[in-house]
Parts: structure tokens; sequence; C-alpha cells
């Protein structure tokens, strides 16, 4: 029986690849993305930001949590949505269809893995969370800002750093490898709901690309939502052996890269 292509599916793989393509967050692959992102999209966000939203941003730098971080990100939801409809409607071969699936799967998943990389390394170097400076120190509590308070606090402890730092890097490897996958994406989606809650408690200006984080934890984890739902809510026996992502079918079209 010929399985159909799911249209959330493909749409939060789009979505998400895009996002890596072209959202300049804090961290990203290519020195000129911020250019490329301003110069494909930043009339139709100066455009929406004043008739749609009453924002007059002209020429707006497309920054961390500003609006026309936001505006971009809508706007990439918006094509998002109509890529995945000529997909589904103009490609007839739904091999296709499948293997683009799986390429985008992968593609988050590499990006996730180095993401997590990278942040727990300059957690264990101290290079993200650095001792605080005299001036800091000199300030009273009352008069810092609540995202260098904990910026300050959490840079005073080496060992939050390195057991923290570890915890991502150990997710990390664990995605790497086929058969430790599923218990790298779940320690992922914990590690990333904390920072969620850290950037909000604190007020830290990366917000959006922490929950653009989570929702490629969660777009990876879809696959085994079943197996994972059983292992939960059941008293059935779940097969500990490696279970491909819901894109690899039975035909055997893909094949596992790691």
């Amino acid at each position: 029986m010929e399985i159909k292509p799911n249209f959330l599916k493909i749409t939060a793989g789009i979505f998400l690849f895009l996002g890596i393509l072209f959202i300049p967050f804090s961290f990203y692959f290519f020195p000129f993305q911020h250019q490329i992102t301003d110069s494909v999209f930043s009339s139709i966000i100066d455009w929406a930001g004043k008739s749609l939203f009453c924002i007059t941003q002209k020429n707006a730098i497309i920054s961390s949590d500003s609006a026309s971080m936001y505006l971009l990100t809508l706007w990439l939801l918006v094509l998002s949505f109509i890529i995945s409809g000529l997909l589904i409607f103009g490609v007839r071969n739904i091999g296709t269809i499948r293997h683009l699936q799986l390429f985008v799967y992968y593609a988050c998943l590499f990006y996730l893995c180095v993401v997590l990389m990278k942040y727990g390394l300059d957690k264990v170097f101290k290079s993200q969370f650095y001792i605080p400076e005299p001036n800091t120190l000199y300030t009273p509590m009352g008069q810092l800002d609540k995202d260098i308070l904990f910026w300050s606090s959490m840079g005073s402890s080496k060992l939050y750093n390195w057991v923290t730092g570890g915890i991502e890097i150990l997710a990390a490897i664990f995605l790497f490898f086929s058969r430790t996958r599923l218990a790298g994406l779940l320690l992922s989606f914990i590690v990333l709901l904390q920072v969620i809650v850290i950037n909000f408690a604190f007020d830290i200006s990366v917000k959006l690309f922490s929950f653009f984080l989570l929702f490629i934890a969660i777009y990876l984890l879809w696959p085994y939502g079943k197996r994972i739902g059983t292992a939960i809510f059941s008293n059935k026996v779940v097969n500990p052996a490696f279970h491909k992502p819901g894109y690899v079918y039975s035909n055997n079209i893909f094949r596992e890269f790691f």
C-alpha cells in the first residue's frame, strides 16, 4: 500500500531547513548568511512590518529576538506551507518527496549535533559564561540587568559549566550514532527545554533561537513518537533495537547514513 506524504511533516521540515539557511541566529555555518537574508527578505519584511503590523523599521537589522527576526520567521513559515503544497500536488513521484524528507531530517540532525557540541565546548572551556569583570562585581545587584546577573553568576562556577557543557557534548555524541540517537534526542529535548526556561526567566535575548532548537529536537523525535508512547503509557515491552526514522519505508529505498 502506498503511503501518502504527510503535509505537516513536510511543512515542518521545510520550515526548519529554511530557518537554518536564512535566520541569522547567534550561530551560523557561513559568515555571509546575514547578507543573503538581507538581500532576499529585507524589502518584504519592511513591507509586512509597516502594512500588516504598523511597525516602522525601514532597513532594520535582523538581530536576535527583534521584530524583524520574528517577521522573517513568519515569512519563512508561510513560504514553507507554499512549498509543501507545491511538492505534494506538483511532484508525482512520491519517492522524490521521501528522499527530500530524509535529506532535511539529516540536515536538521547535523545542525543540532553541531550546535550542541559547539555550546558544550564553549561551556567546558569557559568561553560562554565568562568570569565576571571587575565593573560587574563592584556594581550593586539591584543595578544589574537580569541577564547580566545570570551570566555573571554562571561564569563564577567552573563546576556548573563543566557539568552542563558535558551534558550537551554527550547529547551531541549520542546524536551522531544511530544506536544512541533516541537517547541523544531525549537528552537534547530536556537540555533545550531548560534553556528556554532560563531565557524567559532571566530575559536573555536568544528566546527564538532556543525555541527553534527545541522545535528541531521535537521534529527529530517525531518518528519515535509511537515507540516512546508505548514505553510510557502501556505495559508492552519495547524492542530496544535501533528504530529508523519514519521516513524510511519497508521498500528499503533509503539507507542509514550513520
